[in-house]
């Protein structure tokens, strides 16, 4: 417990200098592919920053959870990831993100760390960023979607759809 909470603490301090990511998402698990089996909320935070009109990328690093009701066993996970994306156009951002995460608590017989990865989209929806006064920060907000592929015992896809938030601390 002592670990969890300096982690977040660290993660916090750096953040108010880095800035921050984060997301929640919702999706549908599928085993095998198109054969819905159940569904999965995620949420995401991180240090890092992009998704803006002024930022070619995004870049975020930060710890994840998620819980998957489905039938053949439901969790809860924790893990971590790393997120990157390059900007398109100035209004779709493509990004993959790749991780570990290990089973909280399972229903099933799962692998003790499990690799995940992610391919989708970012589109920005509301921008806040004055150039004559960055000491005010800046933040992104916009939907995120993709498919995610989980290498567990038995591996399975996710096809979700989320809200996501960049935010710049000003100084």
């Amino acid at each position: 417990m002592k670990a969890v909470l300096l982690l977040l603490a660290t993660s916090a301090c750096a953040a108010s200098i880095a800035g921050c990511a984060a997301s929640i998402d919702g999706g549908v698990i599928q085993q095998p592919a198109l054969s819905p089996i159940g569904g999965s909320v995620t949420g995401h935070l991180g240090m890092g920053g992009g998704g803006m009109s002024t930022s070619p990328y995004m870049l975020s690093v930060g710890i994840d959870t998620r819980v998957d009701i489905a039938s053949g066993g439901s969790r809860w996970t924790a893990g971590g990831s790393a997120l990157g994306g390059l900007k398109l156009h100035p209004k779709f951002f493509i990004d993959a993100r790749v991780g570990v995460w290990t089973a909280i608590v399972s229903g099933a017989q799962e692998a003790t760390v499990v690799p995940s990865f992610e391919l989708g989209g970012f589109v920005p929806l509301r921008e806040r960023f004055d150039p004559k006064h960055p000491m005010h920060g800046s933040d992104s907000t916009g939907i995120v979607f993709g498919i995610r592929e989980d290498l567990d015992e038995v591996s399975y896809t996710t096809v979700f759809v989320g809200y996501a938030i960049f935010l710049m601390p000003g100084y």
